[in-house]
Formats: structure tokens, sequence, C-alpha cells
């Protein structure tokens, strides 16, 4: 997003070590189990897998990444209808379920869309557009609707909460 006016690049040579400072922290304060939920994909997601993974392994904890949108993708099916995407309906309803007032539907026509590009198949810096989505034609932002926003973002946190206990659980039982 570095592009883009206001947006702030830091990169991974220095976002990986200010990861791992952090992660570092938390073992020696005494944490043993570590979730890292995520809001944003591309190269951070690969940086926070790797702090986490070095960490487990050298200092012998718990660690547990999650990329919120793509691990509760079934909730945007569900409330929508469609996968979403970047900038879609399902982070356009996750933003709105928090703080309504963030969301300008003002805005969208001059927004424009991209399918997400399927992996290595092509990029473009800047990318010619902030709204990508997953599925061609659908999760394009246009309903606004507060009530699925407000259980968009019950699913999600249901979700999420879900897979850190059953993963906890897990750990518990396996004597980590």
């Amino acid at each position: 997003m570095a592009t883009y006016p206001g947006a702030a690049y830091i990169p991974p040579q220095v976002y990986a070590p200010y990861v791992k400072a952090i992660l570092d922290g938390f073992v020696r304060n005494g944490f043993r189990n570590i979730v890292i939920i995520n809001g944003h994909g591309g190269p951070q997601t690969d940086v926070l897998n790797e702090a986490a993974n070095q960490a487990a392994l050298q200092h012998g904890v718990n660690t547990l990444v999650i990329n919120w949108w793509s691990t509760c993708s079934s909730a945007a099916l569900d409330v929508f209808g469609n996968t979403g995407g970047h900038g879609a309906e399902n982070e356009t309803a996750m933003v709105q379920a928090i703080n309504p007032g963030l969301v300008h539907p003002e805005f969208v026509s001059r927004i424009t869309v991209t399918p997400n590009p399927p992996t290595g198949t092509w990029s473009a810096v800047p990318f010619p557009s902030t709204v990508t989505l997953y599925e061609p034609g659908k999760g394009w932002p246009t309903d606004f609707d507060q009530q699925k926003a407000d259980e968009y973002y019950k699913q999600v946190v249901d979700c999420v909460r879900t897979l850190i206990q059953e993963t906890l659980r897990k750990w518990e039982r396996a004597g980590f």
C-alpha cells in the first residue's frame, strides 16, 4: 500500500525484528501460548508466520497466527453470499460493525475494483485498485446494512474465539 497517499511502508527486514522483539518480550514475561491475529495480507503474513515459528522453536512456546478474513471466510458466505475481498463487502462490514462512522458509502462510486489475481499470474505496482474481489463480480460493498455488518462481526469473532479455544485445548491435551 506504500504507493497510496498517507500509507506507510515497513519493509520486511525492519518489520521482522520488530515482531521478534515483541514475541521475545512476551516470552520473557512468561507467556507460553501466543496468539497473533493478523489483519492484513501480503508480505507481513510471511513475516508473522516465520517469527511465530522461530519463537516456538527457540523458546519452546506455542504460537498461533490467525488471518481472520480467510480463517472465517464461511462467515462472509453465510452473511453476504460471497467470499468478499480486500476492502470489499466483508472487510467494510467489519469496520462498519466496529465504528460505523468510518464507512462512507458516498465514496464508493469513486473506487475502482479489480479481481484478485490468482497467485503468480500478474502483479502491478501500484495495484490498480484498493478493492480486490476474491471472486470476480462478487463482494463489492453496496448494501452497508448495519444488521448484516453486526452479524458478520459476531460470526468472525465467534470463529476466531473458537479456533483459539480449540487450539489451546489441543495444546493442553498434548502436554504443551
